[in-house]
């Protein structure tokens, strides 16, 4: 009790740490973008991805604070920040349902760590996450009506033979896991991050009900586990387009190759002799793991429009 009453009172003392704005602490976190996506199978949309953090403690506010790990001149600097992640789709007039389809909401608690003088990795995260798409259909629904043709059968497998992505986009779907990711920069504007899963199979909600996957058992980590993302700054001596940045994410799971998935970026920001900029963005999906309500489907997309964080 002694200890939480030492913090306490450190904190009220301490302005500098107490004087930081909602506009220092609340910020965009990566890529922030809404492109018009086309996609194998399905029907032409619009793809937000949107995504912020909202620092709660950091050690830079501080000056020389032992007591809380926060020293003067260590070589390791922590933050503590919230984190949200979401993406929906918006078909505009090419489907039924919808029009706006939610793909994923991600919030999560992390401690970041900031290394200095280490070569090669410049942070390490622990994350607290959890995943959904916020849908409320159960993939185990079975079809009930004794005079149906297809009584007794998974309302999946049905909705799966008449090729139904409606129905599939509701599919609920949701995990927590602890991420654990490091991360650092290479050579000339390389900069890459390497982040795992674990995940909390009691709280899982992964079940695939249709196919030739119908009671197999697969999870979620058996197609996300790993992920490996590489991004490269290039220069150009070009007025209006001074530079682009190429990303790639690799991910696999447990399946290994049989169920590896690869997302690209092409950032190209393009400047008028003004100044003023338009950052376009190109952006490609190869492999499953790009809906959560059917995870394990194999997607293949391709998109374009413009990014307002990176």
């Amino acid at each position: 009790m002694r200890y939480y009453i030492c913090i306490l009172l450190l904190l009220l003392a301490n302005k500098t740490a107490l004087s930081a704005s909602f506009d220092e602490r609340f910020e965009p976190l990566g890529l922030n973008y809404a492109i018009a996506q086309w996609t194998d199978e399905d029907d032409w949309a619009i793809e937000v991805n949107y995504a912020f953090k909202y620092t709660l403690f950091n050690c830079e506010d501080w000056v020389d604070a032992p007591l809380i790990g926060c020293k003067k001149d260590d070589d390791i600097r922590f933050n503590f920040y919230f984190k949200y992640i979401g993406e929906f789709d918006f078909y505009a007039g090419t489907r039924d349902s919808g029009p706006v389809i939610n793909r994923t909401s991600n919030p999560a608690f992390h401690f970041l760590f900031k290394l200095k003088g280490r070569k090669y990795v410049d942070w390490f995260d622990i994350g607290i996450e959890h995943r959904s798409n916020g849908q409320v259909t159960d993939a185990d629904d079975i079809d009930t009506n004794p005079t149906s043709p297809t009584f007794g059968l998974h309302q999946t497998e049905i909705e799966d033979q008449n090729n139904n992505h409606e129905y599939f986009d509701t599919i609920s779907r949701s995990a927590d896991y602890l991420s654990i990711s490091l991360g650092g920069s290479f050579g000339k504007n390389w900069n890459y991050s390497v982040s795992g899963k674990i995940y909390n199979s009691s709280t899982e909600e992964s079940n695939i009900t249709w196919g030739k996957l119908a009671e197999k058992g697969v999870k979620f980590k058996d197609y996300d586990l790993l992920s490996l993302s590489i991004n490269k700054k290039f220069m150009l001596t070009n007025t209006h387009i001074q530079h682009i940045i190429l990303g790639a994410e690799y991910t696999i799971g447990l399946e290994a190759f049989n169920a590896d998935s690869l997302d690209v970026n092409l950032i190209i920001p393009w400047q008028s002799s003004s100044g003023w900029e338009i950052p376009l963005l190109v952006r490609a999906h190869i492999g499953p793991m790009d809906r959560l309500s059917n995870y394990a489907k194999e997607i293949n997309s391709i998109g374009i429009g413009l990014v307002f964080t990176y």
